[in-house]
């Protein structure tokens, strides 16, 4: 007998399905793209409801299933935003042992893109599961798979049969009772439009206030950075202190008519590690406030 099935519609003409026998797919006839997994057992209480968050009006598939644990899952599509929320949560507490979605079929052959290392540059070639995962086709069509929640603790992953996962870290043992997590997928033509639409879903989803582009003075001045990479990181002008080297910087600035409207002081500004040091690089932040040397005046000093 085949599995009974349910389908709700999305934006676009994009469709989610739900069997009862636990597979679920996300299907993309504009771009021929298809996402399908199983949670991997039979499913019950198997609802179709809609409602409206902060993104919109939706549609959303609800069931629960119980593998090692009791759990409850759902997967919301938009009508009006190319957006599709999956979530899971654990009545009981439950193993950190299941990853939602989990995506056996997906767009292959793509281009991608995650952010992986120190200050976290792009990266083309590698993944990291710290990051979000971008995928594109040589005509830009692109999907982002990334947490909605949870950040600090979850994890995007390949599994052990090439499955895309999202879920939480497996260092985390066990789900506390009725912890939830939430993975968002973005589906765009365009990559920058796919980031500013998966930026506008995660900020909405979690209550956040978007300031304007020039809300400040980093944003809407022109300033100079001693940043890492920046001449004067952790080195000053030949024969000068700091505070005439960037005295100087100033002057610079003045003389070729381009006004600054701040300075950044980077991370040698300040004492670090548990020796109070100004110019120990290798360690966090000891104290808030403008180290003496390099600064004679700590007090005039703060950093932007």
């Amino acid at each position: 007998m085949p599995a009974l099935g349910v389908t709700i519609g999305g934006a676009g003409g994009l469709t989610v399905t739900v069997e009862s026998s636990g597979a679920y797919n996300v299907s993309v006839p504009s771009l021929s793209w298809l996402f399908g997994g199983s949670v991997g057992y039979p499913l019950s209480n198997i609802t179709v409801g809609s409602g409206a968050d902060a993104l919109g009006s939706y549609s959303e598939i609800s069931f629960d299933f119980q593998s090692d644990a009791p759990r409850h899952a759902a997967i919301r599509s938009y009508a009006d935003h190319p957006d599709v929320l999956f979530t899971v949560s654990h009545p009981a507490g439950a193993p950190n042992s299941f990853s939602f979605p989990s995506w056996t079929r997906y767009p292959r052959d793509l281009d991608h893109l995650t952010f992986k290392g120190t200050f976290a540059p792009p990266i083309f070639w590698d993944f990291s599961n710290e990051s979000p995962w971008i995928f594109f086709d040589s005509s830009y069509n692109t999907f982002i798979l990334s947490p909605a929640a949870n950040f600090m603790a979850a994890s995007t992953a390949w599994g052990a049969k090439g499955e895309m996962a999202s879920g939480i870290a497996p260092e985390i043992a066990t789900l506390p009772t009725g912890f939830e997590h939430r993975t968002l997928l973005v589906i765009e033509k365009g990559i920058n439009r796919a980031f500013d639409t998966w930026g506008q879903a995660l900020t909405a989803l979690n209550g956040k206030t978007r300031p304007a582009n020039d809300s400040d003075a980093s944003l809407n001045k022109i300033g100079y950075w001693t940043d890492n990479g920046a001449t004067y990181y952790y080195h000053t002008a030949a024969s000068l202190s700091y505070e005439q080297t960037l005295a100087a910087v100033k002057t610079e600035f003045d003389q070729l008519g381009i006004g600054l409207g701040y300075i950044q002081l980077d991370s040698w500004f300040y004492p670090k590690g548990a020796g109070a040091f100004w110019s120990n690089n290798g360690d966090g932040i000891y104290e808030y406030r403008a180290a003496s040397p390099p600064f004679p005046s700590p007090s005039a000093s703060r950093r932007n």
